[in-house]
């Protein structure tokens, strides 16, 4: 497949707007969450996302405990998207990196999903950090 440098540059300034905004936004719930000041819940698509790619309860929440905005979507005044990455160190002692999708409204985490970005990995450079487009159908 062909990338698509136009959208790539497009999407990327986007980004480079959005990003700052939505990193103060996750820090900010970090530290609620962390005090015991914040909810994580739930979506029904994540549940089975969890289970399908091998990731636990805990390491989700370890995520996003830990973890930092490659992707920002602002959704309205009242909530955001955001997609965090995190290293989750295996028993080997190798890191696994791993992908939560979640909205955050003021002290609610909504997960929407999880999955491991190395089975998109064309989809990615930068360690799994930065996006890269493709054109549709262009072979």
């Amino acid at each position: 497949m062909k990338i698509d440098s136009e959208r790539t540059e497009k999407h990327h300034a986007v980004q480079s707007k959005l990003k700052p905004k939505v990193e103060l936004v996750l820090e900010k719930f970090q530290k609620q969450l962390a005090e015991g000041n914040a909810e994580v819940l739930w979506t029904k698509h994540e549940k089975q996302r969890e289970l399908f790619r091998s990731f636990s309860r805990r390491s989700v929440l370890e995520a996003i405990q830990n973890g930092w905005v490659i992707e920002a979507y602002n959704n309205n005044d009242r909530s955001m998207s955001v997609l965090i990455i995190y290293f989750l160190k295996t028993t080997s002692g190798n890191y696994r990196p791993m992908h939560v999708y979640v909205n955050i409204s003021k002290n609610v985490c909504n997960v929407i999903t999880v999955y491991d970005p190395r089975s998109g990995e064309h989809m990615w450079s930068d360690n799994y950090q930065k996006r890269v487009l493709y054109a549709k159908g262009v072979e």
